[in-house]
This record gives structure tokens, C-alpha cells and sequence, in this order.
């Protein structure tokens, strides 16, 4: 931790605050725990107050699996089609827990990241505004899941632009071969 967020922890008085950034297709939501604009890392955070909180976060000395809640009440129904409809499975959910000095109300140091994992489901509540809670898996998660991969060219250029390994494999598993005998 960035020893200016350590004396901010240690002081008699101290004033927290979360930040969440949530990647959908259509761009970055960040947003904070405070009230109006907070400029920070080179972005621009909403500040929703109350309505947003964020469940979940715990440290654990065991490497195990562990989902976190964001959810985001108050909004307008009007609204609610950007989470509907973006794509969002797989992108990138981070927190972050900053601190302000009670003399300058300005952040002391960077907030320091708290957890960074994928985004995985969704859940809608509507009424006269709407509830929208976002689970995120950690990276954790991930290694349980099987990884399917084939041995073709294309596999190879997604992951490696411009290798060559692969690029006669599919000829390879047509080609016929002679083993210990002589070829007619």
C-alpha cells in the first residue's frame, strides 16, 4: 500500500472511498461510493452515492474461487437497456479503495486496486427505477474451466499474428505416410 494511503488508514479520522470500473462493450462505467466528479488516472468518476455498493470482497490466504456483487440501484428504467443489451460476459470488473485527506478533501495517493476479476451475470429489478447487480468471477474461476484449442493455423494466428508452425497442419492430417515399407 502506498504509504500515504497507510497514514490515511492510521488517522484518527478516516474518510473511504470505493471505485469500481466496469468494462461493457460500449466503454468503460466508472463510478465511485462519493457524490459529483472525481478525476483520477486520467478518467472521470460518477459518483453515485448510496445507491451503488459492492459485496463480497475478502481476503482469503487460500487461492479458492470467490464472486463479487456490484449493484447499482435508483436508476431510471430508461437506462436499463444499456445493461440488457451490452455485451459484458468475460470484460473486466475492478475495485479500487481510495482515501481523502479531511484537510485538503482531495485523495492522498492513488486508490489502491482491491479486486479485479470478470464479469459473469446479471439480474434485473424494475419498478418505478430499476436494481441492476453484476456478479464478477475472480481469475480463479477461470482455471476450472476447460480451455479448448485446437492445432490449426487460424488457432495459431489468433494467438500468435504471423507464426508459421502450424500453417501446412491441415495438408498434414490428409498426407498419407509410408512407414517401414516401400511406397507404390
Amino acid at each position: 500500500m502506498d504509504a500515504s494511503n497507510e497514514a490515511a488508514v492510521a488517522a484518527k479520522v478516516v474518510a473511504s472511498i470505493h471505485f469500481a470500473d466496469l468494462d461493457f462493450s460500449s466503454g468503460h462505467v466508472r463510478v465511485h461510493t462519493g457524490l459529483g466528479t472525481i478525476s483520477w488516472g486520467g478518467y472521470d468518476w460518477l459518483g453515485v452515492g448510496s445507491f451503488g455498493t459492492v459485496d463480497g470482497l475478502e481476503e482469503s490466504a487460500e487461492l479458492e474461487r470467490k464472486t463479487v456483487t456490484y449493484t447499482l440501484s435508483g436508476i431510471p428504467n430508461d437506462l436499463i437497456s444499456v445493461v440488457l443489451n451490452e455485451d459484458y460476459q468475460g470484460r473486466s470488473a475492478k475495485i479500487y479503495l481510495g482515501f481523502f485527506s479531511s484537510i485538503t478533501a482531495q485523495l492522498v495517493a492513488d486508490p489502491e486496486l482491491l479486486d479485479s476479476g470478470k464479469m459473469d451475470v446479471s439480474d434485473t429489478d424494475e419498478g418505478d427505477t430499476c436494481t441492476v447487480t453484476i456478479t464478477a468471477e475472480s481469475r480463479v474461476a477461470a482455471w476450472s474451466r476447460t480451455q479448448e484449442r485446437r492445432y490449426t493455423d487460424a488457432e495459431q494466428q489468433a494467438q500468435y499474428p504471423g507464426d508459421k508452425g502450424l500453417e501446412f497442419i491441415s495438408q498434414a492430417a490428409q498426407k498419407e505416410v509410408a512407414w517401414g515399407r516401400k511406397s507404390l
